[in-house]
């Protein structure tokens, strides 16, 4: 149970500290992504190197996934509707069977209805998730942070460090 407090303490901390909006909205990103995505040891092999290589915030990334994992198994019904959409096109019969002959391509599950909806959904919107990320984390920084450290609430619900020293 502490090391849940300690967790958000850090999280907290990476919001509040100088990190760059920009790489913290890449890192959620890509945890969403990466959770929308049915398990998949290619496409997400892919995604951490992606994060890796863009030098990412590996922490949010590793916090947020599991949490967006737990919800996103809610939403399979509509990643559903969307992939049967998607392949079920009979105009892109003929794309479906050229990629059905790459040899790696047939591994990532993409004639899976869940996981071609993943795929479209995470094409779709990482683009506009990323913006709202980076504006969402702007705004909090520039509204919510400065009544936050100001506040009685945020002192009082300070960690000690003296308790942190229980977690080793």
């Amino acid at each position: 149970m502490l090391s849940i407090f300690i967790l958000i303490k850090k999280l907290l901390k990476f919001l509040n500290s100088n990190e760059s909006v920009e790489n913290i909205s890449f890192s959620l990103t890509l945890a969403l992504v990466f959770s929308l995505i049915p398990l998949n040891f290619i496409v997400h092999a892919l995604l951490l190197i992606i994060l890796i290589s863009f030098n990412g915030n590996l922490f949010i990334f590793l916090f947020m996934s599991p949490i967006l994992m737990v919800i996103m198994p809610s939403i399979y019904i509509e990643l559903h509707k969307i992939g049967d959409f998607v392949l079920t096109q009979s105009s892109l019969t003929a794309t479906y069977e050229a990629m059905s002959d790459i040899p790696l391509l047939i591994y990532t599950n993409w004639n899976n209805t869940v996981s071609m909806g993943g795929y479209m959904s995470a094409i779709i919107f990482s683009i506009p998730i990323y913006y709202f990320y980076k504006i969402s984390i702007q705004k909090y920084r520039e509204t919510i942070l400065p009544k936050l450290k100001n506040s009685k609430i945020f002192q009082i619900l300070k960690l000690p460090n003296w308790l942190t020293l229980f977690r080793k």
